[in-house]
């Protein structure tokens, strides 16, 4: 089961996105022929299906803005918000609100969001104890083992997807879902390079959307509509990232150089927490060029989490108590 975290928040400031792409991502791009893509992927795949669980041990703050337009194009702008993010027993994640345009809450707010908080957490466990206690029952190893049996890899009817994703909502009720997983078994690979990203190697393939794969929801089924790239760790055969754009009409895998790219509709950027472990670092996401392709969802969203650390009882473990009636 995908650990989801819906954000229903503001833009962040433009510096943050003009930081960014201003970046240089790609040094010393060599063309890697000898590379076995489809074996690649479904490596890929399966480490991050198979780690999917540990990121439930992990907690970080999260900056996150959102604007949201209706079908006149009129931008509703969400105040921007600070977030701390925390795994619950019951193998989800909850977010505890700390700042709002860069005020912490007042006494009265913060007092307000602990009892909210609480609810969740009351909430979360009713609904999963009885999945929870099973899953206690069985062994680390089993759970291993089982996972690697239940695997169903990209190209394959009923392709796994499991891990982190974001839903995004218009103002109009639909929604729009992303999640790197869903991009593994949506898509295609091919034109793989290997490149530098933020010092580490990783090798670079281009995608776009695979013939006849049937999309699990409507929300998902959005990916159809984008090509892009995404980097993959040489080392740890995980995803670093992820880059999503339109069609421009044109060989996608001449997109190679980041200032000839086309504006991306969504970026997820990862930083490695952990052996083999990567975790969201910031995510993108600007449909307003042409919404109609999106569930006519006209949004742009950014978030940028930080200080990532294991949920343990040196990373300020998280406790609120009961609500009051």
């Amino acid at each position: 089961m995908i650990s989801k975290i819906i954000f229903a928040v503001a833009l962040l400031l433009v510096l943050f996105v003009q930081a960014s792409t201003a970046q240089s991502l790609d040094v010393n791009q060599d063309s890697a022929p000898g590379i076995d893509i489809v074996t690649l992927i479904r490596e890929m795949h399966r480490n991050g299906t198979l780690k999917a669980d540990d990121g439930l041990n992990y907690t970080w703050t999260s900056r996150v803005a959102y604007r949201v337009y209706n079908k006149r194009g009129k931008a509703k702008v969400e105040p921007e918000k600070v977030y701390e993010i925390y795994p619950t027993p019951s193998r989800r994640y909850t977010r505890k609100l700390i700042m709002e345009n860069g005020a912490p809450l007042t006494p009265d707010e913060a007092s307000k969001e602990e009892r909210r908080v609480a609810k969740d957490l009351i909430n979360f466990d009713r609904e999963d104890t009885k999945k929870r206690e099973k899953r206690e029952r069985e062994s680390a190893k089993e759970r291993d083992e089982k996972a690697k049996d239940e695997i169903t890899p990209p190209g394959s009817a009923g392709c796994a997807v499991s891990g982190f994703a974001s839903e995004f909502f218009g103002a109009n009720g639909e929604s729009i879902y992303f999640s790197i997983p869903d991009f593994l078994c949506a898509c295609e690979f091919f034109d793989a390079r290997r490149v530098t990203l933020d010092g580490r190697e990783t090798i670079r393939l281009t995608f776009r959307p695979r013939a006849l794969h049937t999309p699990r929801t409507k929300a998902v089924s959005v990916i159809a509509n984008l090509v892009g790239m995404i980097w993959i760790d040489a080392r740890d055969k995980q995803v670093a990232r992820l880059e999503a754009w339109l069609p421009t009409g044109k060989d996608e895998g001449q997109n190679r150089h980041p200032l000839s790219r086309p504006a991306p509709v969504l970026v997820f950027d990862l930083i490695r927490v952990g052996e083999k472990m990567w975790m969201l670092k910031e995510t993108r996401v600007n449909t307003t060029k042409n919404s109609a392709l999106f569930n006519r969802v006209s949004i742009e969203f950014t978030a940028i989490d930080t200080n990532h650390r294991r949920f343990t009882s040196q990373a300020d473990d998280y406790k609120v108590a009961a609500p009051q009636d």
